[in-house]
């Protein structure tokens, strides 16, 4: 068992770095991917679905993930990133305070 582990390719996403990054939900609540609240979590994954190559494979995949589990939220991004989706997500938190404003606003500072 052990020398099949070392050959599996490792996650391009580490499980502790999908759970720092940050998420934009509901009324442009900023959190971490793990205090973001379940419901809010699942509508950014169901979301982001739309964009894969393959929105409707990506779907049901996600369709068998509750999201209550961060391993579940972990998956999640995984495979949609597998899928080339665009992923809702931000390495801090002043990068998704701004790409919501510009969001909201459609004003982007090029600084």
């Amino acid at each position: 068992m052990a020398d099949r582990a070392k050959s599996l390719p490792k996650p391009e996403l580490s499980y502790q770095r999908a759970m720092a990054l940050y998420v934009v939900s509901g009324r442009s609540i900023v959190s971490t991917v793990k205090d973001c609240p379940q419901a809010a979590f699942v509508e950014l994954m169901r979301r982001a679905a739309r964009s894969a190559k393959d929105p409707d494979k990506a779907r049901k995949v996600l369709d068998g993930l509750s999201f209550d589990q961060f391993v579940d939220r972990w998956y999640g991004l995984l495979i949609l990133n597998q899928q080339g989706a665009t992923l809702p997500v931000y390495a801090t938190e002043e990068e998704a305070r701004t790409s919501d404003r510009e969001r909201l606003t459609g004003y982007k500072n090029d600084r």
